[in-house]
């Protein structure tokens, strides 16, 4: 009999918008076959418990589609996987084999993930910061420095989209500004203070302040060649790629099994 412990293997994910890339590895735990197939009774009339046949390849496949559905999703996102191979850009293995037939613990996978997007679905934010105007906060502070004069209340967008415009922009739709475009400009102000974020304000639309703000983007994005634009559907920001060949798995920072936290924006 085979141990019936579990084992792990390491699971390389490769896109099919950058089939010659790994933008994440994740490790995962399957289980052992039970049976011996040097020894056991595998005829046809042979009835044999699925448990003991341990993790299929389809089975490794849905767990790295839950992964990622899970803890890399924002919520318009689908995420297909294509293929597992033992072989980068190998041939695919079929779903019904049993895992620990090809995989030994701590064996090197790859599996192709196709991700859509349902533009038509919105989501939360994952976190945001809150923009309270350093101009507003001086100039309460210098014309009743002795009173508890409010500032500027605003309210935090919950909705957005978001996709990857060829090789070079991410574009991120705002619908709740949607009908700016006649708004006083300068009551729109959209910054971009370092490469990893982003922030929009708007004041006095259809009634109340508005912000919007990614404390810290997935990748790194050239701030000087960002732009934004009013559209019928809303306020559009269009980030550009530091680098063509990163893979925005979401618009926020979201940090990969292993990955240590770091700061530095500007490497």
């Amino acid at each position: 009999m085979a141990s019936a412990s579990d084992f792990s293997v390491y699971v390389h994910l490769t896109p099919t918008t950058h089939p010659d890339k790994i933008c994440e590895t994740l490790k995962i735990s399957l289980s052992r076959s039970k049976i011996d197939p040097e020894t056991a009774d595998l005829g046809e009339e042979s009835k044999i418990d699925t448990d003991q046949l341990g993790s299929s390849v389809d089975d490794l496949v849905g767990k790295v589609r839950e992964f990622l559905t899970v803890n890399r999703n924002d919520g318009n996102k689908v995420y297909e996987v294509l293929a597992v191979s033992p072989q980068f850009m190998g041939v695919p293995l079929p779903l019904g084999l049993t895992a620990s037939s090809i995989f030994a613990d701590g064996s090197d996978v790859y599996a192709t993930v196709r991700i859509t997007v349902d533009s038509k679905r919105y989501v939360a934010p994952i976190s945001t910061i809150p923009i309270v105007p350093k101009q507003t906060i001086a100039a309460s502070a210098l014309t009743n420095p002795s009173t508890n004069e409010k500032v500027l209340k605003f309210r935090t967008i919950t909705k957005y989209s978001y996709f990857e415009s060829g090789d070079k922009w991410i574009k991120v739709l705002l619908p709740d500004l949607a009908g700016l475009s006649s708004h006083p400009a300068d009551k729109i102000k959209v910054e971009f203070p370092t490469n990893r974020s982003f922030s929009v304000e708007v004041t006095d639309f259809n009634g109340q302040n508005w912000q919007f703000a990614v404390p810290r983007t997935q990748c790194r994005i050239l701030t000087k060649a960002c732009t934004f634009q009013m559209k019928s559907s809303g306020l559009q920001v269009s980030l550009r790629k530091k680098n063509t060949g990163d893979n925005w798995w979401s618009l926020f920072k979201s940090k990969a099994i292993g990955e240590k936290d770091t700061d530095d924006e500007d490497q």
